[in-house]
């Protein structure tokens, strides 16, 4: 079977709506185009639609390579991997902790040496509700300081409960872009012009664009349409949010309204 071929996940989705994020961004796709190709990879069956999407495109290099491929998988070199693993383990002292949680009861328990360790667990994000919302802005000012962004893209669907912010770097000629799943992590710097025009997290009307975010399937005219993401940006000069809505065969469209939450256009799915 061909890569083209082969059935697109949830992430590779995501990967290319991305890009076509990017791609908008930067000024090749006009809000309308974005706005179907967006459509189009959310409901994407095959990573060879997905390549479609994105083949006019001219991409950053990070992201000329197409949609995630599945890993291939050894299927018969496992046991001299395994046989590594536990002298590994034994030379380690790992081993030990295995040998001391797994006796039974009356047998010796031998001390692990290595110290115990907390797990870091993220708090589950939910870009649906003002609260998630709410949450995000706070980890957004605890630490950057403030709540200035240049544009910011949460993806509510696929239970990722991703986002992605680009933001003012420590000049205002450079960007840098972080993702967010929990917490925020850097990528990239780009070249900004000093001109842009950023906006403030804080006034976005979060009980209002949750509003709107519950009526959207009618907004849009598909009854079955559900958010796949949701941008804000100043593009078009004055700060804007967009989402997205669409159904599994691709139906949707999109509405444009104020940080306050007021609609100034609502592109429903064009029949």
């Amino acid at each position: 079977m061909g890569v083209a071929r082969l059935r697109a996940r949830d992430v590779d989705r995501v990967a290319a709506v991305s890009k076509l994020d990017a791609a908008y961004a930067d000024g090749q796709l006009s809000p309308a185009e974005h706005g179907d190709r967006v459509v189009a990879a959310n409901a994407a069956k095959t990573l060879g639609e997905l390549d479609g999407l994105l083949a006019d495109l001219q991409l950053e290099p990070e992201f000329r390579d197409p949609p995630i491929r599945p890993a291939v998988v050894a299927t018969r070199s496992w046991l001299p991997g395994a046989v590594a693993l536990a002298l590994l383990l034994a030379l380690t002292g790992v081993g030990c902790w295995f040998v001391a949680s797994g006796s039974e009861a009356g047998g010796a328990q031998v001390p692990s040496s290595q110290p115990a360790v907390t797990p870091i667990v993220a708090p589950v994000v939910d870009f649906n509700t003002v609260a998630g919302l709410q949450s995000f802005r706070d980890q957004y000012r605890a630490r950057f300081g403030d709540t200035q962004a240049d544009s910011a893209v949460f993806y509510p669907a696929f239970g990722a409960r991703y986002a992605a912010v680009v933001r003012m770097d420590d000049r205002p000629d450079r960007a840098i872009d972080y993702s967010y799943r929990g917490g925020f992590s850097p990528g990239s710097v780009s070249d900004r012009d000093p001109a842009t025009v950023s906006f403030d997290l804080d006034a976005m009307n979060l009980p209002a664009l949750v509003k709107l975010m519950t009526t959207i399937s009618g907004l849009v005219e598909v009854p079955d349409a559900a958010i796949s993401h949701i941008m804000v940006d100043t593009t078009s000069g004055a700060p804007t949010i967009r989402i997205y809505a669409a159904n599994s065969v691709g139906r949707g469209g999109f509405v444009e309204t104020s940080l306050a939450g007021v609609i100034s256009r609502a592109v429903p799915y064009r029949r």
